[in-house]
């Protein structure tokens, strides 16, 4: 499943505010945000239009935190 990179920065937001205002665990919430934000960093200055899903989760660093957002995308995507 492919998904527009401004689409993705939006996510990602979403997705870290999320975390913040609903998230039972401050630690990850810390660990998503600085795994997070380089990303949009480097999806604002490249010029890839559309990205996987797949190439998402193994874009991000952190394991745990890609599984979760990949899961996060899911539910939204789906809705």
């Amino acid at each position: 499943m492919n998904i527009s990179r401004g689409k993705l920065n939006e996510y990602i937001t979403l997705y870290l505010n999320d975390m913040e205002d609903y998230g039972d665990d401050p630690e990850f919430s810390i660990l998503a945000e600085s795994t997070l934000t380089p990303l949009k960093i480097l999806l604002t200055e490249t010029k890839i239009k559309q990205v996987n899903l797949h190439e998402i989760a193994s874009i991000i660093k952190n394991k745990e935190v890609a599984e979760d957002f990949v899961s996060y995308l899911q539910v939204c995507l789906a809705t």
